[in-house]
């Protein structure tokens, strides 16, 4: 097995164990008791364990080594005040200037199922990150993959307090909205999406 491809799978080993809960907020992991325990090398558990890192399942203390991190329903909330700001722009955008034939990705979305314990493959994450694509601008896509990310991980791991409610019907009424090129009516759905209030917002 090369490099990568035990990267890959050490990778999905912790994230899975994570997002299980039988790795708990506030464990902590050692660059060398990982490369022991899953037989690589030192370069390649760093290289992991960076990674998780950047995907906001770890945390780094130099010389100390990674936290596992996790999500407070507050830090949920807050988050998702953010992702209103972002994708209702993005909606708007997207009102004025998507094509009926790049509505239809949203479309298809909608008929997908959800079982996949990994927050990137959630029908939820594809469906915003399809969403915030409209736009045509990469930075605010950017913004938003890692935001959209904690709150997808925060919904799928019970030990977080997650179980967010599913919004298939949110995501239907909001296509249909863009669909109409009623920016404001949309902006309504992804507001109940969220789980927000206008007291909030």
């Amino acid at each position: 097995m090369n490099t990568d491809s035990k990267s890959d799978l050490l990778f999905q080993t912790i994230q899975s164990r994570i997002l299980s809960g039988s790795l708990t907020p506030g464990s902590l992991l050692l660059e060398q008791q990982v490369a022991e325990e899953f037989y690589v090398g030192r370069q390649t558990a760093r290289e992991t364990l960076k990674r998780l890192c950047q995907e906001h399942y770890l945390k780094s203390f130099p010389r100390k080594g990674y936290l596992v991190t996790g999500i407070t329903p507050e830090e949920c909330r807050q988050i998702q005040c953010l992702r209103y700001q972002l994708e209702s722009y993005a909606i708007r955008l997207a009102a004025s200037q998507a094509s009926l034939q790049s509505l239809k990705k949203l479309d298809v979305l909608l008929h997908e199922t959800d079982s996949s314990s990994d927050p990137r493959q959630t029908a939820n994450y594809r469906f915003h990150m399809a969403l915030s694509e409209l736009s045509e601008n990469p930075y605010l896509v950017s913004t938003l993959r890692p935001l959209l990310l904690d709150v997808c991980r925060y919904a799928i791991t019970p030990l977080y307090g997650g179980t967010l409610p599913r919004t298939d019907s949110c995501h239907r009424l909001i296509l249909t909205a863009l669909k109409d090129r009623d920016a404001d009516l949309a902006c309504r759905y992804l507001k109940d999406d969220l789980g927000l209030t206008t007291e909030i917002l």
